[in-house]
């Protein structure tokens, strides 16, 4: 399928008037194709074009990013399933629930993730378990931008809106249709946070700090138990591990919330 190639301003008014769900959900569809991470050839006839469409890429990120509006409605469809009115006035008439948008936490979240994204996705697992060269890191610089630039933005916060879907457990119907997050939607989230942590991991750990019950909400998840909810618990395992590693303030915090309790259970549970 090929990208929309309407200038990304357009695409972003788009999805922030959207007047229904499916004219919703193709907006941030076309925002996903946009940003989309480009597979570098080695080819060297193709290589200067696939360069040329990455720098394209990065220039409508860097646009999607500077523009608060897009960013509210995108924080606050994650947290609530739905698009924010924006007819809605200061004096508070008209239609405060927005548009209900079907799959729309699943939809923003891998459009997040798109963002933090490299090229070549190989990239990042190799820098993991190697120090890296000068362009690599010149590549983690621009993640951590913007990592950063979603983190500043705090009205709302992304990190609480993560911890709303993450919590927010769908109903059963299976659409994450108002009724509550999907498994896939609450496990691409946790993906999500976990980037968040891996280039600005002191910003994160202050935004769940920060968020309502933030870090207890997250130990909360260790207590899921069905097998359907076994993959988002252990998701949660490894997110709070990541916050451990990197943080005495939060390794005390999860000994009063019996996270080390918790995690110990559900590795004698696992053996």
């Amino acid at each position: 399928m090929s990208k929309n190639q309407s200038p990304i301003p357009i695409l972003i008014s788009r999805l922030t008037h959207a007047s229904d769900s499916s004219d919703a959900s193709r907006s941030l569809q076309d925002l996903i194709d946009r940003t989309a991470p480009i597979a570098i050839s080695s080819s060297s006839s193709s290589n200067n074009d696939d360069f040329s469409k990455e720098n394209k890429r990065h220039k409508d990120i860097e646009s999607l990013l500077s523009n608060e509006e897009c960013l509210h409605a995108l924080f606050h469809l994650m947290g609530t399933c739905y698009l924010p009115n924006p007819n809605l006035g200061s004096d508070g008439g008209g239609d405060r629930s927005g548009v209900n948008v079907e799959d729309g936490q699943s939809l923003v979240t891998e459009l997040l993730l798109n963002i933090m994204k490299r090229s070549n996705e190989e990239e990042e697992m190799e820098d993991r378990s190697s120090g890296g060269s000068s362009s690599t890191w010149k590549k983690k610089r621009v993640e951590a931008k913007y990592a950063n630039d979603l983190l500043s933005s705090t009205n709302p916060s992304l990190v609480s809106c993560l911890l709303d879907l993450l919590c927010h457990r769908d109903n059963g119907d299976g659409g994450g249709n108002g009724g509550g997050s999907t498994s896939y939607a609450r496990i691409l989230s946790m993906g999500l946070l976990r980037k968040l942590i891996l280039y600005q991991g002191s910003l994160t750990q202050e935004r769940i700090l920060s968020a309502p019950d933030g870090l207890t909400r997250l130990v909360d998840l260790l207590n899921l138990d069905n097998n359907e909810e076994e993959a988002i618990r252990n998701e949660a395992l490894l997110l709070l591990c990541d916050l451990a590693k990197s943080s005495p303030v939060i390794r005390r915090l999860l000994i009063f919330a019996e996270g080390f309790e918790k995690a110990l259970g559900i590795a004698i549970e696992t053996e």
